[in-house]
């Protein structure tokens, strides 16, 4: 089964070479990368040249349109050819495992649509967090109420990735919840591969002063589904501000609780932690 992984890339310089080394790293082969980027300014281009000379799985494409991450990630589905597209952003990190264990669930349980489990990379590069908490699975109504799929651990089918999906983005940053919910509309159904096999980079603009700009991105993402009506969307907008919370308050007490986990380095998660 081929897998083409996809990735958005602007001025990534700074992390994009751990994250290429993560990818060919991976213990399964059959995979091909395509990467387009955003016209960056910093030497991501130079870095991306390196690798696709030397592993012809990897090409890039250099856009010079500015429509954010969502738009890239469109493009390279639509230049791609794998039988699954996993999505990967251009700082975050995959366990050496990831695709094998992944591409087996999915064939073995015939899964059009799986998503792992993933720890925070801390800031300083140094400390990986406790899981972040998830749900089992996630249906159309589900996801509507709440949230818990990182797009860095998602394999879909790519026959879900119909052009009606992928042409729906926005430069705002919920782009890949709508995706997940056109698809989940559609009666598929999103299940979790209860596995470890990712880290999730905390950025600058992930932090506190990021958080009322996404709250305010959900509330106005509600309108772009015709489905739902004003009151159905107060409704759906305060269960997601409530699991919001239940999950914020659980990952903080996880990380209080969980003192192992809190002092686990980047090299442990890449090289020791188990696959099983």
């Amino acid at each position: 089964m081929s897998v083409s992984i996809v990735t958005p890339t602007f001025n990534a310089a700074k992390y994009i070479e751990q994250t290429i080394l993560s990818v060919i790293k991976q213990s399964y082969k059959k995979w091909e990368w395509v990467i387009v980027d955003g016209g960056s300014s910093d030497n991501t281009i130079e870095i991306l040249e390196k690798y696709s000379l030397t592993d012809k799985r990897i090409s890039f494409i250099i856009s010079n349109s500015d429509s954010g991450p969502a738009e890239a990630r469109a493009n390279a589905i639509k230049n791609s050819s794998g039988k699954y597209i996993a999505f990967l952003d251009a700082d975050d990190l995959w366990h050496n495992d990831k695709l094998k264990i992944q591409t087996d669930f999915m064939l073995k349980n015939n899964i059009k649509f799986s998503y792992t489990l993933c720890r925070e990379l801390q800031k300083n590069n140094k400390y990986v967090s406790v899981i972040l908490p998830t749900s089992s699975y996630f249906t159309y109504s589900d996801y509507l109420k709440k949230r818990g799929i990182y797009a860095f651990t998602t394999m879909i089918k790519r026959n879900l990735l119909t052009d009606d999906i992928i042409n729906v983005w926005s430069k705002d940053s919920y782009d890949d919840t709508i995706w997940w919910l056109l698809i989940l509309k559609k009666g598929t159904v999103a299940h979790l591969l209860p596995k470890d096999l990712g880290l999730y980079r905390i950025s600058d603009n992930q932090l506190s002063s990021r958080r009322l700009y996404t709250i305010r991105n959900v509330y106005f993402m509600y309108d772009k589904f015709k489905d739902i009506n004003i009151l159905y969307k107060h409704y759906l907008f305060l269960n997601y501000l409530i699991n919001s919370l239940k999950r914020h308050i659980k990952l903080k007490l996880f990380k209080k609780i969980d003192v192992i986990d809190s002092r686990l380095d980047l090299n442990w998660y890449l090289n020791i932690n188990s696959s099983e």
